[in-house]
């Protein structure tokens, strides 16, 4: 049965199965999430042996403006939908309440709480680990949970700080020549979308009228 209610106690609950599950936590603002997404954490999930991939959209990004994204509802919904598509897959709206900007390490010490036997890995895209610097509490995210890393192409390598040593793992999934900025612009002009999302994302998005003028 998919489980895909999001909240922390359910979540503990549904997932007290008796032994340590090895978990990947998907955090992005997935407006709207896309096949991309989905490929990804699929590679990641089979590459790397995992139980499950929670994805888990950010309540108040940091790094985007307010007022520029979709509201947490609609995009909580969409993952939702997607995270039906995949056993494997759950929906998690643990920034949902949350007061001010959504950072990984508020979200990766409140799971590592709840989860203590469990292996908590970050899954995040090449660029995200290449301003991994800024983050809030980098070095305590990194000793919490180690990376799987995508990339969206392959870039000059750079050196990796110091803590990051034997914390970063590389996922082989294919390239991702797709963004929510040039998707959302598609989705405006009412250009072709099919093989970008998924059919109940797609309905979900024409039903509540989504990403037809620029947010």
């Amino acid at each position: 049965m998919q489980r895909t209610d999001g909240s922390l106690h359910a979540v503990s609950n549904a997932l007290d199965l008796g032994r340590a599950m090895k978990i990947a936590l998907y955090g992005g603002t997935f407006d709207p999430p896309h096949r991309a997404h989905q490929r990804v954490a699929e590679a990641a999930l089979e590459e790397f042996v995992l139980d499950e991939v929670w994805w888990i959209p950010c309540a108040v990004p940091p790094h985007k403006a307010a007022g520029r994204i979709t509201p947490f509802a609609d995009r909580f919904a969409m993952v939702q939908l997607v995270a039906a598509e995949n056993l494997a897959f759950r929906a998690l709206d643990i920034e949902r309440n949350r007061g001010g900007p959504s950072y990984t390490i508020d979200t990766l010490e409140q799971l590592t709480h709840a989860h203590r036997s469990d292996t908590l890995m970050l899954l995040m895209g090449e660029d995200s680990l290449r301003q991994f610097d800024s983050w809030r509490a980098p070095e305590r995210i990194a000793a919490l949970a180690s990376l799987i890393v995508y990339g969206r192409g392959m870039p000059d390598a750079e050196p990796l700080a110091p803590y990051l040593s034997g914390r970063v793992q590389y996922c082989s999934a294919p390239p991702i020549n797709l963004s929510g900025t040039s998707l959302r612009r598609r989705l405006r002009s009412n250009a072709a979308v099919d093989h970008l999302l998924s059919e109940p994302v797609r309905a979900y998005i024409k039903t509540r009228g989504l990403y037809q003028s620029a947010q």
